[in-house]
């Protein structure tokens, strides 16, 4: 996203990126241009239930994906009720007895589902969080919020993290860049360590086993993302101690290397490295 850029040309090619990732299960952290990419009418849907996906918007970046993700669900369900309009027109209500044997139009499947366990909590999704469903979204503030939601057989699942690491008191072009750049470095560590010989997802014998697994590797994405936006933070910090209001992106980059080591305990000498 940082850099991408607004021409239409581009935006196609990055949409079309994006599927063949989705396809290929591949991880993915969209920032900046790539959130107006994901507001685009005709690209509704293209990250829906993808739990490989991080997304990092700012609190106007939020009100445009929910308005724009709110608007196609709208649409949505307004086919859908044309659909069940033309099948009430045809054969009478769906699931009433008048409708015909082998009738093509599944209407007590649709009465069945209305009263579902499954339905009555999709219904107490929002529109923003079913066409989320399963996407980590990082909703940048002066404390980041973590969070994703899913919904499983019986229940809406949400799940979410609170970065409260104190920052620095300079808001500079490019930190958001940084910050997504340092969740993709999470991001793909992540996946080496799902897809490692010793990650249990591939060894699970029974869905009861590769369910869990998945809540697993699905926290541990989470953790990996609010790790980052915490170090982020805190190098912010440091690079606004160091050169107060002349601080800007650079600076918070070349502080990385010592906030890494210092929260994560790391004590890696040079003579380590060589060995």
């Amino acid at each position: 996203g940082p850099g991408l850029g607004r021409c239409p040309l581009v935006l196609r090619a990055a949409a079309k990126i994006i599927a063949e990732a989705r396809d290929r299960k591949l991880p993915m952290v969209i920032d900046a241009d790539g959130l107006y990419l994901l507001t685009l009418k005709e690209n509704a849907g293209l990250v829906a239930g993808y739990g490989r996906l991080v997304l990092t918007p700012n609190a106007v970046e939020v009100k445009r994906l929910t308005q724009a993700m709110t608007s196609s669900e709208v649409e949505k369900e307004d086919e859908n009720d044309d659909v069940r309009a033309e099948g009430t027109t045809a054969y009478g209500a769906f699931g009433s007895d008048k409708s015909p044997p082998g009738s093509p139009i599944p209407g007590r499947l649709q009465t069945a589902w209305a009263d579902s366990p499954e339905h009555r909590a999709s219904s107490d999704m929002t529109a923003f969080e079913r066409s989320t469903e399963g996407v980590v979204i990082v909703k940048k503030g002066a404390m980041d919020v973590i969070f994703s939601t899913a919904l499983e057989a019986l229940h809406v699942d949400r799940r979410s993290m609170l970065c409260e690491e104190k920052g620095g008191l300079k808001r500079s072009g490019g930190i958001g860049d940084i910050l997504s750049g340092c969740i993709g470095t999470f991001v793909a560590w992540n996946r080496i360590l799902s897809t490692s010989n010793k990650a249990p997802a591939i060894m699970a014998d029974d869905d009861e086993d590769r369910t869990n697994e998945f809540d697993t590797a699905h926290d541990n994405l989470l953790l990996g993302v609010w790790t980052a936006c915490c170090i982020t933070k805190r190098a912010t910090r440091y690079a606004f101690e160091e050169k107060r209001r002349g601080m800007t992106a650079p600076d918070v980059l070349n502080e990385l290397s010592r906030t890494v080591d210092e929260m994560t305990g790391s004590s890696i000498a040079v003579g380590d490295e060589e060995e």
